[in-house]
């Protein structure tokens, strides 16, 4: 994958004015930089479980800057934002409750279906990477750094009952 996307990004010169390549383009660097994210991630963690407390600090810094490039990223995409999502869930609401209950609903399409079945559908969208994905992994660090245990689950049920992004 990733050198299909650096060739794709290599056509840049001559496609650059095309909006469904910029799209595209956009897409790919985040889901490159998105796997990156996920080999610093795993070596954080294998750190940890070595007791090599640096080489944890350095790769869970280096995973969570990644998936802030990635969030600066997806939010240029025409589409794949998550405060666009919510919106659309919000607008056939009549009520407040509605709106809320179908902006919840809207959350938990993307992120956490029930105990045991979470972040099935994995959408890398601007929003959802910086206040779902990014927060779960700080908040993991956090965890093994004071050695506690991170509830997962208490983390996707509060995201599910919240409300809008975070500012960009």
């Amino acid at each position: 994958f990733l050198a299909s996307a650096s060739l794709f990004l290599s056509a840049a010169d001559d496609l650059k004015t095309s909006p469904l390549y910029r799209a595209d383009a956009v897409e790919r660097a985040a889901l490159a930089l998105s796997l990156k994210a996920d080999e610093w991630y795993d070596l954080a963690l294998r750190s940890h479980a070595e007791g090599s407390t640096d080489l944890f600090e350095q790769a869970a810094a280096r995973s969570l800057e990644l998936l802030t490039r990635v969030d600066l990223l997806m939010e240029a995409h025409p589409c794949h934002r998550m405060d666009r999502w919510i919106a659309f869930a919000r607008a056939h609401g009549v009520t407040d409750q509605e709106n809320n209950t179908y902006e919840a609903n809207a959350r938990k399409i993307v992120t956490y279906w029930a105990a045991g079945v979470q972040n099935y559908s994995c959408r890398v969208w601007g929003g959802l990477v910086r206040d779902y994905y990014r927060e779960w992994l700080w908040r993991e660090f956090d965890a093994l750094r004071s050695g506690k245990t991170f509830d997962a689950n208490s983390f996707m049920l509060e995201y599910v009952r919240g409300s809008g992004t975070s500012p960009f």
